[in-house]
């Protein structure tokens, strides 16, 4: 496993941010007791962030699938805005297209 303290260079990027994430994910499946869980970050409307803790059940080409509730704020969040950002709750992080979600203060 890599040295976690490391700093992450674009050297150890790839052109596929997918490919990327399942690195990241099988090193954190060897560390972690529950890699799947993520944090989601959307913004409001206004673009305020809003982040939430979900369990990430799957990814692949099609982006990510994990649990949240449709009604929800969250929910309602993802379907104002689709730009998000899914983040192991370890020290990896990764986004499918590269996007941000509004202003970050």
């Amino acid at each position: 496993m890599p040295d976690p303290l490391a700093p992450f260079t674009e050297a150890d990027t790839t052109e596929d941010p997918l490919e990327l994430y399942a690195r990241w994910y099988a090193e954190a499946s060897a560390v972690l007791e529950e890699p799947e869980a993520v944090v989601l970050a959307t913004a409001t409307p206004g673009g305020r962030p809003s982040l939430r803790l979900v369990l990430l059940k799957e990814f692949g080409p099609r982006g990510f699938v994990f649990y949240t509730n449709y009604e929800g704020r969250k929910g309602r969040e993802l379907a104002a805005n689709p730009l998000r950002r899914c983040s192991p709750t370890g020290s990896l992080s990764a986004a499918r297209s590269g996007s941000r979600d509004g202003p970050s203060g």
